[in-house]
């Protein structure tokens, strides 16, 4: 399938670095096309022949991964320091519009990423889009889950439903906060089969922290993609002394992924025996 490159906007992305998220992702059609409240309608039912049936699949399962298409990943703006006129040009990327604002003490400097969400949704509103963000995604509340008791569905509902009004309101690269809750919790496996899934591996990945995400595979039994998981690792961190020694050795998949388990577990067990961690450890592989 031609899927829309998710990292157009860094060339210093590895390749086939998208190979690897789409393939871990998973195609789970009870989940892709799961049912979701609309309009009753009576149901239809169709006679069909073997190969019929088999074709239908077949086009399902197309249109299954076109719909997981992983959602852009776009660099996190910076704070900007140096406040009003806009340039109101046509056919300019919002992020590229020249927005200054001016102080109360008169002084003139270029309008910081707050302002300049306001005003550009003052001057090209956005369907959806409003000046003040929905109460759900305040800090404290985004940090938050629902009760521990309640079931996985819930769970999976939450962070689905969470993902979904935030791409409206904010541009694709407002989702860390919900990354780090979902890893603190253990649920990566809520985002499997989701447009999410691959940008919330590669987030772990870039912060060093991709070692729940292998065990949690692992204890699914998905070894192929835990061992993915590690290759892409190993690509994005391709200037650490371990990897380029693995390179030279030729270190198949499953023994870089059993050298990450063993540095993932000695890492617990000199933590828990409260015993000094080596600068080295977590950063060796």
């Amino acid at each position: 399938l031609a899927l829309y490159s998710v990292f157009c906007f860094n060339a210093n992305i590895p390749r086939n670095s998208e190979h690897i998220l789409i393939l871990i992702t998973g195609l789970d059609l009870q989940k892709v096309f799961r049912p979701v409240k609309m309009e009753m309608k009576h149901p239809s039912y169709h006679l069909m022949t073997d190969e019929q049936l088999f074709e239908v699949q077949f086009l399902k399962g197309v249109e299954g991964r076109q719909m997981l298409q992983i959602v852009p990943v776009l660099p996190e703006r910076k704070p900007v320091c140096d406040i009003l006129a806009v340039d109101i040009t046509f056919n300019v990327p919002h992020r590229e519009r020249f927005i200054v604002t001016r102080e109360p003490d008169g002084t003139l400097c270029k309008a910081t990423c707050v302002e300049r969400d306001w005003m550009v949704q003052i001057y090209f509103p956005y369907k959806g889009r409003q000046l003040t963000a929905p109460a759900v995604f305040e800090e404290a509340i985004s940090k938050t889950t629902p009760d521990h008791h309640t079931t996985t569905t819930i769970f999976y509902c939450w962070y689905d439903v969470l993902f979904l009004k935030c791409c409206v309101p904010f541009t694709p690269d407002i989702h860390h906060l919900t990354y780090e809750n979902i890893d603190q919790h253990g649920n990566c496996d809520l985002l499997c089969s989701t447009h999410h899934f691959g940008r919330m591996v590669w987030y772990l990945g870039s912060k060093i922290r991709i070692d729940g995400l292998i065990i949690d595979m692992i204890l699914r039994g998905l070894i192929h993609d835990a061992e993915s998981a590690v290759e892409l690792y190993h690509m994005m961190y391709s200037q650490f002394q371990s990897v380029k020694e693995a390179t030279v050795q030729q270190a198949s998949r499953i023994d870089l992924l059993k050298v990450r388990c063993i540095l993932f577990y000695l890492v617990v067990y000199c933590r828990q025996s409260s015993a000094t961690v080596p600068v080295w450890l977590p950063f060796l592989s």
